[in-house]
C-alpha cells in the first residue's frame, strides 16, 4: 500500500471532516483577504484619483469659456485669458491662430503643459506647439493677417478656409518656448494650430478658470452664475475637477493612502497568527493522524505534499471567498464615495486585475505559511514521537519569579507565565492588534466629530472682521453700510445682519447707583457672572460697575433706533453722549434702570475714579418682535451702551474698535455668491487686505463631505478589520484552552477549583492586555506629538484628543469587546472534565 495513492482522498477528508478548523481557516482568510483586496482597490482608485493631474492630457483648468470684456472678480477664482489676435497664418498647410497670454494669480493655469523655453515677451517673439515639429531658438517666417473666422459649436477657438491665407510679406519670428499639445486643448482647438506671441489688439479671449472650492456642489451652478453665460457655452475639464475634488475633501491624501496599507498590514498580521492557532486547536489529533500515515511508510515529502494539499485548498476556497466579498464591499464603498466626485462608476474599478491577484495570492499565502509553519515539526518527526500520548512540552523558565503574592492562582500563573512563552506572546500581539485598531478608529471617529461640529453652532454664515495678516486696523463704517444696502437691494439674501463694534478699549461704564430698581440690581449681583463693583468718589456718590455691552453704532443702526426711544435723540451726538439701548424682553434691561433719565452723567474709563462723565443722550427699549430685524444682535446683549462711531473716530480714532459683522443667509448655498459681494464691497472701500472674511456655511459644507468620505472609506475597512481581530483572539483563546486542557484536567482532578482556573487564564489574558495597552500608548502618543509638529496626518487630527481616545479605546471598547470572548473561554475551561487526562485521544 503506497500511502501516497490516498493523498488528495485523505486531504479532502480533513477538510469536510475537520469542520471547526476549516470553517474557521474559512472565514480568518476570507475576511483577511477582503480587508486586503478592498483596502488595494480603494488605494488604487484613490490614488488614481488624487494624483497629480496629468497636465500633458488634461490641462490644469476647471472650466473654460469665451469671454468678452473682463471676468468677474472673484476670491473663489483664478484666471487665465487667452486673447485672440484675429489673425492667422499658414504654415505647412496648417492653419496658425496668433494669441496673447494674460495669467493672473496662478501662473500654472493653463489648457497645455509649457515643454521648454518661456513665454514671449516681445512682438517678434512665439510660443509654438510640438506638434509643429520646431524647436526654441528656431526662426519661423509668418505672415499673419486678418481673416473671416468661424467657431464650432463643440470649440472655443475659431477655425478659417485655408483659401483665404495667401502669403505676401511675412514677419521673422523668434521662437522662445515649445508646449505639448493636450487631449483637451485639441478637443478645443480643433485643426487650428494656436501659436503666442505679443499683439497689439486683441478681440475676445477664452477664459481659463480654476474654482478654489471646486469641491462644492453649487460649484458648477455658481460658475453659470458669476459667468452670466449658459451651459452650452462652457467646458468642463473633468480629469482635472475630480482629481482637485479629492484632493480638497481629504486635504492629504497621502495620510490616507498609507491608512490603508496599515490596515492591510494589520489584518495580514491578525490572519496569521488566527490561523495558526486555529491550527494548534487540532494539534493533538492531527499530530497522531501523521504519526499513522508515517507507520504505514508514508515519507516526509508524502506528509508535505498532503499538509500543502489541505492548507493550498482551504487558503484557494478562502482567497477566492475573501476576493468577492471585497469586490462587494468595494462596490458599495466607492459608489457611495464617488457620488460627489464627478467621476462615473465602471466596473473595472473593482475588477483591477493587478489586485485581484495580489490580494489571491496574499490570501493564500496566508494559509499556507501559518498552516505549514504549525505543522513543520511533525514532517520530520518519528512515528513513535507522534504517538506519544504526552502532554505539551514546556519550555524551561527564563528566571525564578518572586512575589508577596502568596495565592494558588498567582503561583500557577507565574509558572505557565515563565514556561509558555509562545503562546504569552500570542496572547499579546493579538491583544496589541486589536487595541491598536481601535486607538486608530477611535482617533478617526473623534477627528470626523471634530470636522462635523467645527462652525456648526456659529451664530453667523459669514463673519466680517477689521483683522489683517498685521492685526486689528481701524473699521470703515462704510462696509457695513454698504453690505446693509446690498441685502436690501437683493442681492445678499441675508435673513439677518448685526454688526457689532466693540469699543471696550475706552473703558467701562458706571452709572449712579440710585437708578437702579434695588431688588433686580440684587438679583443681577447674586448671579452675575462677570465681576460687579461698587465705587464711591470723594462727594460720596456711589457709581455700581454693572456689565453693558460697549458699542460703537454706525448711521443706519443709530436711525432704526428711533422708533424705539422712550426718551432723548439719536441726532448730533458728540464723543461725550450716549445712547442707552435695553431689550424689552429682558428684565435685567430697562427695568432694572428704572430711575434712567436723559440728560444724567455716567462714566466711562477703566476706573470710576478717574472715569471721564459721559451724558445720556437717549433712551431705547427694543421690544422682541423688532429685534431680529436690526442690525445689532440685542437678544443676547440687553444692556447696550452706544456712542456714535463718527464722533469717536474724530475725537479718540478706532484702531482699538474690534468690528464684527456677522450675516446668516437664508439660504447657505448663495455663500458662495455673497462672499463675492461682500469681498467686492471691500474692495469699493479700497479696504482690501483690512478685512477678513469667514465663510462658515462653506467650512461647514466643507467638513461635513470630508467627514462623510473618510467614514464611507475606512469604516468598513475598521469593522471588517473588528470581526477579524475578535476572531483571532477568540481563536488565540480556544488555542490556549486546547493546549492546556490535560493541565487543567490534572489540576482539577488534584482539587483546584473552577474560581482559581478561571483567575488563573484571567491573570494571564490580563497580563497580555496591559502589556499590549503599554505598547500601543507607547506608539500612539509619539505619533499625535509628530502628527501635531508636522501635520503629517492633518486629514484624521491624531492629536487633538489623545487623552480621549486612549482612555474610551484601552478601557471602554477595547475591555467591552474582550471579555464576552474571555467569558467564552472559561466557558470552554469549565466543560473539561478532570478524567480526560487519561484518555488516549483528546
Amino acid at each position: 500500500m503506497k500511502p501516497s495513492r490516498y493523498t488528495n482522498k485523505i486531504a479532502r477528508i480533513n477538510i469536510l471532516k475537520k469542520k471547526q478548523r476549516t470553517w474557521l481557516s474559512l472565514v480568518s482568510i476570507g475576511l483577511s483577504t477582503a480587508i486586503i483586496f478592498t483596502s488595494l482597490t480603494l488605494f488604487m482608485n484613490i490614488f488614481d484619483f488624487s494624483r497629480s493631474t496629468d497636465f500633458a492630457q488634461s490641462g490644469n483648468f476647471h472650466y473654460a469659456t469665451l469671454l468678452t470684456g473682463d471676468a468677474p472678480e472673484s476670491s473663489r477664482y483664478s484666471y487665465t485669458y487667452d486673447y485672440d489676435s484675429g489673425q492667422f497664418a499658414l504654415y505647412n498647410d496648417q492653419v496658425l491662430n496668433l494669441r496673447q497670454l494674460e495669467m493672473t494669480d496662478n501662473q500654472d493655469l493653463l489648457p497645455f503643459v509649457l515643454k521648454e523655453g518661456r513665454f514671449p515677451e516681445a512682438s517678434n517673439e512665439l510660443v509654438v506647439s510640438s506638434d509643429l515639429g520646431l524647436d526654441v531658438g528656431q526662426t519661423l517666417s509668418l505672415d499673419f493677417q486678418e481673416a473671416q473666422a468661424q467657431t464650432e459649436s463643440e470649440q472655443l477657438y475659431p477655425t478659417v478656409d485655408t483659401a483665404s491665407l495667401d502669403s505676401q510679406t511675412p514677419t521673422t519670428y523668434q521662437i522662445v518656448g515649445v508646449y505639448t499639445n493636450s487631449a483637451a486643448f485639441e478637443s478645443l482647438t480643433g485643426s487650428t494650430q494656436v501659436v503666442y506671441g505679443q499683439v497689439d489688439t486683441t478681440q475676445n479671449a477664452v477664459l481659463y478658470v480654476k474654482d478654489l472650492s471646486i469641491q462644492l456642489s453649487d460649484s458648477f451652478s455658481y460658475f453659470l452664475e458669476r459667468m452670466q453665460t449658459d451651459v452650452e457655452h462652457v467646458v468642463s475639464n473633468m480629469d482635472c475637477i475630480s482629481s482637485d475634488t479629492v484632493k480638497s475633501y481629504l486635504k492629504n491624501t497621502t495620510t490616507l493612502l498609507l491608512m490603508f496599507i496599515l490596515i492591510a498590514s494589520i489584518a495580514i498580521a491578525m490572519s496569521l497568527i488566527s490561523v495558526h492557532n486555529v491550527v494548534l486547536i487540532s494539534d493533538k489529533d492531527r499530530k497522531k493522524e501523521i504519526g499513522l500515515l508515517k507507520s504505514i511508510g508514508a515519507t516526509p515529502l508524502e506528509i508535505r505534499k498532503l499538509l500543502i494539499m489541505e492548507m493550498g485548498i482551504l487558503g484557494f476556497i478562502g482567497a477566492v471567498l475573501g476576493v468577492f466579498i471585497g469586490m462587494f464591499v468595494s462596490y458599495f464603498v466607492l459608489h457611495l464615495f464617488i457620488e460627489r466626485l464627478y467621476i462615473t462608476f465602471h466596473i473595472g474599478m473593482i475588477t483591477n486585475p493587478l489586485v485581484i491577484i495580489v490580494s489571491f495570492v496574499i490570501g493564500m499565502s496566508l494559509m499556507l505559511i501559518s498552516g505549514m509553519k504549525a505543522y513543520r515539526p511533525y514532517i520530520y518527526s518519528t512515528p513513535i514521537s507522534d504517538l506519544k500520548n504526552q502532554s505539551y512540552d514546556y519550555e524551561p523558565p527564563e528566571k525564578q519569579s518572586k512575589s508577596r503574592h502568596r495565592s494558588f492562582e498567582w503561583k500557577m500563573f507565574t509558572i505557565y507565565n515563565g514556561r509558555m512563552k509562545k503562546q504569552t506572546k500570542n496572547i499579546f500581539r493579538s491583544f496589541f492588534l486589536l487595541l491598536f485598531t481601535t486607538v486608530l478608529f477611535m482617533a478617526i471617529f473623534f477627528s470626523n466629530i471634530m470636522y462635523r461640529n467645527d462652525y456648526i453652532d456659529s451664530n453667523s454664515d459669514i463673519q466680517v472682521m477689521n483683522y489683517a495678516s498685521n492685526g486689528l486696523v481701524a473699521p470703515d463704517a462704510s462696509v457695513a453700510e454698504d453690505i446693509y444696502e446690498a441685502n436690501t437691494n437683493g442681492q445678499l439674501n441675508a435673513s439677518s445682519i448685526y454688526t457689532s463694534r466693540l469699543t471696550s478699549s475706552l473703558g467701562s461704564y458706571y452709572s449712579p447707583r440710585t437708578i437702579f430698581e434695588s431688588e433686580l440690581l440684587n438679583s443681577y449681583t447674586a448671579t452675575a457672572n462677570i465681576g460687579y463693583n461698587e465705587y464711591e468718589l470723594e462727594d460720596g456718590t456711589v457709581y455700581n460697575d454693572v456689565y453693558v455691552y460697549p458699542q460703537a453704532f454706525d448711521k443706519t443702526q443709530l436711525e432704526e433706533l428711533k422708533p424705539y426711544l422712550v426718551a432723548g435723540s439719536v441726532d448730533q451726538l458728540t464723543s461725550e453722549d450716549v445712547v442707552c439701548v435695553f431689550s424689552g424682553s429682558n428684565r435685567l434691561g430697562y427695568e432694572l434702570y428704572q430711575d434712567l433719565e436723559v440728560g444724567m452723567t455716567v462714566l466711562r474709563g477703566s476706573d470710576a475714579t478717574t472715569a471721564k462723565p459721559i451724558r445720556v443722550a437717549a433712551i431705547a427699549v427694543i421690544p422682541e418682535s423688532a429685534q431680529s430685524s436690526l442690525h445689532f444682535d440685542y437678544a443676547n446683549y440687553p444692556r447696550v451702551f452706544a456712542a456714535s462711531i463718527e464722533a469717536l473716530e474724530s475725537e479718540y480714532g478706532l484702531n482699538d474698535v474690534i468690528e464684527r459683522i456677522s450675516i446668516n443667509l437664508v439660504n447657505r448655498s448663495t455663500a458662495s455668491s455673497a462672499t463675492d459681494i461682500i469681498n467686492d464691497i471691500i474692495v469699493a472701500n479700497d479696504m482690501k487686505g483690512y478685512y477678513d472674511i469667514e465663510n462658515y456655511a462653506l467650512t461647514v459644507e466643507t467638513n461635513r463631505f470630508s467627514s462623510f468620505i473618510i467614514e464611507a472609506l475606512l469604516y468598513p475597512l475598521f469593522f471588517m478589520l473588528f470581526i477579524v481581530s475578535l476572531m483571532n483572539i477568540n481563536n488565540v483563546f480556544i488555542g490556549n484552552v486546547h493546549l492546556k486542557s490535560s493541565d487543567v484536567s490534572i489540576m482539577k482532578s488534584v482539587g483546584m477549583t473552577q474560581f482559581q482556573l478561571n483567575m488563573l487564564f484571567i491573570l494571564e489574558y490580563l497580563e497580555g492586555y496591559i502589556n499590549a495597552s503599554l505598547v500601543v500608548i507607547a506608539i500612539f502618543i509619539p505619533i499625535c506629538i509628530i502628527e501635531g509638529l508636522t501635520g503629517f496626518a492633518s486629514a484624521f487630527k491624531l492629536g487633538d484628543n489623545i487623552f480621549g481616545t486612549l482612555v474610551i479605546s484601552i478601557f471602554l471598547l477595547g475591555f467591552l469587546m474582550v471579555a464576552p470572548l474571555v467569558l467564552r473561554a472559561q466557558r470552554r475551561i469549565s466543560r473539561i472534565k478532570p478524567i480526560e487526562n487519561m484518555k488516549d485521544i483528546n
